[in-house]
């Protein structure tokens, strides 16, 4: 289906020739129905010029461009698949496409314009949302199992798109939930006139093929993006392979780099199993760690997760030591002192929204999310070191911005008139900040807007009393703190039994609330609902402990556990706080 019109000939295989020359001429007829179950691969083989540049209609949204920096889930096999389909379609006057694909496209920002697309080409359509989707943990409505409907994690919908004149147009979604063979009956047993469809209404910007509820998306909406408030922002760093690029310890840092210097490439490549990628060959890690050489003001702690920073070799040089560092937003976090929030666009699992958090360092991509990508939002900007030129991809290239300053807030101009105006009162960007994280700690406001969070960067909503800003802003600056691990609550005395501090199985005990290392020792006490808490895709306490399996605890990482269950119970506490005084 997937190949060009005029596929070149195989005349080793004239059987095989035969049957592409067969197929091909289907695409040449005026097809009226198109059904079928096509493959779905995110890494597409499918890579010929014909069906990339149907996709490119994909990539437009309103007229204007996705403004996706790598959209690359649009080039997935059932993407392309839907796009013939639709192709198809657009040369007669009217057919049926019925299909079961990945479900991804029903929500999924990227796919925006792919959904606005499908609404110009298509009358009607009826999406019919399977669910069973493990690798976001899905549970029905009331909490029971949510099996899928095949033998995979992704979770997988039904479209029925009819092409008609005459007929109005209208979207239509359903919802399936329950066991797999609960799924299998329901659908053997329903016709498409029987089911309880809802009508959508998908608008701009997302043009939504899920239910929303209007009137909260009008007053979501109403709220200032974190991409419209930050002026400068991107993705944490990757570093294409961790375990080398990231350590505990900073002297086994410096023992790296000394390998990759002086040892010959296949020492290296035994020793650390090491692997090349595209961005990650091992000539470039040597020529990097050659050309910068080993010089402590490149050795930086990084926010790999939450709580959780580790040491690492972090230069201006792309595709080096690091596969992307992102140098030009992570060195205004160590220029000189600043802050920054850590946010992820959209959410991985389903029923809460917790990807947020703070830092006053580099970053990780996956620092707050297990598996969506992670942006740093700092605060302040510093001039570029003497002798670098400014980065032409910024929002200033035709003026300093700085002029002398030391320097500058990361607040859009247009944003700043409007905060000052809204309050008739110049806050600090601090106390603007703050504010700003106290409300991403509010649990009504994570429930109520969750359908939106999930699909974008958090909006921020502004009160309109000062007095209840500045209550707010207190708030969130009490929790940076202490986040931050800089003004550490003593709420709970903590403490660990004597032992050798080696981890070997994390283990918690609700009855006794301990949080076991091994089988003689413990932290206690450890509240369950902090045990439980989680920041992003991450449970905190467990993942700190398992990422350090077969490790000896060190005396601060100890210290650490114990000032994290501590903060954790603050964090509780102090959401309540916040939900108790921001008024929506």
């Amino acid at each position: 289906t997937l190949e060009p019109i005029e596929p070149q000939r195989n005349f080793l295989l004239p059987a095989l020739s035969h049957e592409v020359e067969a197929a091909q001429a289907i695409k040449d007829k005026p097809i009226l129905v198109i059904t079928g179950n096509p493959p779905y691969s995110g890494h597409s083989k499918n890579t010929g010029k014909w069906i990339t540049d149907l996709i490119d209609t994909y990539k437009q949204v309103d007229g204007k461009p996705l403004g996706e920096k790598n959209p690359k889930w649009l080039q997935d096999d059932y993407v392309k698949f839907i796009r013939f389909a639709q192709w198809k379609m657009e040369q007669v006057e009217e057919g049926v496409v019925g299909i079961i694909t990945n479900h991804s496209f029903l929500d999924n920002p990227t796919f925006r314009g792919m959904r606005q697309s499908l609404m110009r080409t298509f009358n009607q359509m009826y999406l019919m949302d399977l669910h069973g989707n493990t690798k976001k943990k899905e549970r029905t409505p009331e909490g029971g199992k949510d099996e899928n409907v095949f033998d995979i994690e992704q979770g997988v919908a039904i479209s029925l798109l009819v092409k008609k004149q005459g007929l109005s147009q209208a979207v239509y979604h359903a919802d399936l939930w329950g066991t797999r063979q609960g799924k299998y009956r329901a659908l053997i047993e329903t016709e498409k006139d029987t089911v309880e469809w809802t009508e959508l209404h998908p608008s701009s910007p997302f043009y939504l093929f899920i239910p929303q509820d209007e009137a909260v998306r009008e007053e979501y909406e109403q709220g200032r993006s974190l991409r419209d408030i930050f002026v400068v922002n991107n993705s944490g760093i990757v570093s294409k392979r961790d375990k080398i690029a990231f350590h505990f310890e900073q002297e086994d840092l410096y023992g790296v780099l000394r390998d990759f210097r002086d040892l010959e490439e296949q020492v290296l490549r035994e020793k650390y199993n090491f692997r090349d990628s595209r961005d990650g060959k091992i000539d470039f890690v040597k020529k990097h760690i050659q050309d910068y050489s080993i010089k402590d003001q490149y050795v930086r702690l990084c926010l790999y997760r939450p709580f959780d920073s580790r040491w690492t070799y972090h230069t201006d040089k792309s595709k080096g030591f690091l596969g992307w560092p992102v140098y030009e937003v992570m060195r205004h976090m160590f220029l000189g002192e600043n802050l920054g929030l850590c946010a992820a666009k959209g959410k991985e699992v389903s029923g809460k929204w917790e990807h947020i958090f703070c830092t006053d360092q580099i970053v990780q991509h996956h620092a707050v999310s297990l598996k969506e990508v992670n942006y740093l939002f700092p605060l302040y900007l510093y001039p570029p070191p003497e002798g670098r030129e400014k980065s032409k991809r910024g929002l200033f290239e035709d003026i300093d911005p700085f002029q002398g300053k030391k320097r500058i807030e990361n607040l859009s101009p247009k944003f700043r008139a409007f905060i000052d105006a809204k309050y008739k009162h110049h806050y600090s960007p601090e106390e603007i900040l703050s504010y700003i994280y106290a409300v991403l700690h509010s649990p009504t406001y994570r429930q109520k807007y969750l359908d939106f969070l999930k699909i974008d960067f958090p909006r921020i909503p502004f009160v309109n009393q000062g007095k209840t800003f500045e209550a707010l802003s207190a708030l969130g600056c009490e929790l940076m703190q202490a986040h931050l691990l800089k003004a550490i609550p003593n709420t709970l005395t903590v403490d660990i039994t004597a032992g050798d501090f080696a981890v070997e199985k994390p283990r918690y005990d609700p009855q006794h609330e301990r949080l076991h290392i091994n089988k003689t020792q413990y932290f206690s006490p450890v509240p369950a609902e902090v045990w439980a808490f989680h920041i992003g895709g991450y449970q905190v306490l467990d993942k700190y402990l398992k990422s350090r399996k077969g490790r000896t605890l060190s005396l601060d990482e100890i210290e650490n556990v114990q000032n994290v269950v501590n903060v954790l119970r603050f964090t509780i506490d102090q959401m309540k706080r916040i939900d108790e005084c921001w008024k929506p």
